[in-house]
């Protein structure tokens, strides 16, 4: 039983997964720079205009109903990167669809 849980549990967040990030290709473009992670709970997407500040985006994702994180609070050691970090898993893939293209919005300025 257990190991029939743990195939429709990688199932389903591959199907999230796969939905987060086809929108993002979509409606991203240029803005942000990531790989499809084929592991883990989280996509990190680098912000390719250098006057992006990710902790503006979050907060004003926030005020959109979008969660995620600033990667640039993340670093200890080296020079902080400007990027997102995006859980995708527990959100039926319409949701992550919509709030995927909020968030581009947010990214055009």
């Amino acid at each position: 039983h257990f190991a029939a849980h743990l195939r429709r549990a990688r199932r389903r967040i591959e199907a999230q997964r796969d939905a987060l990030a086809e929108t993002l290709e979509k409606h991203a473009r240029d803005r942000l720079s990531f790989a499809v992670p084929e592991q883990g709970l989280h996509l990190v997407g680098k912000l390719t205009d250098p006057r992006a500040r990710d902790t503006a985006i979050i907060t004003a994702a926030k005020h959109q109903g979008v969660g995620g994180r600033a990667l640039s609070p993340l670093y200890v050691t080296r020079k902080p990167e400007q990027g997102l970090v995006l859980g995708f898993s527990g959100f039926p893939e319409s949701e992550l669809r919509a709030a995927a293209i909020r968030l581009c919005n947010l990214l055009a300025g």
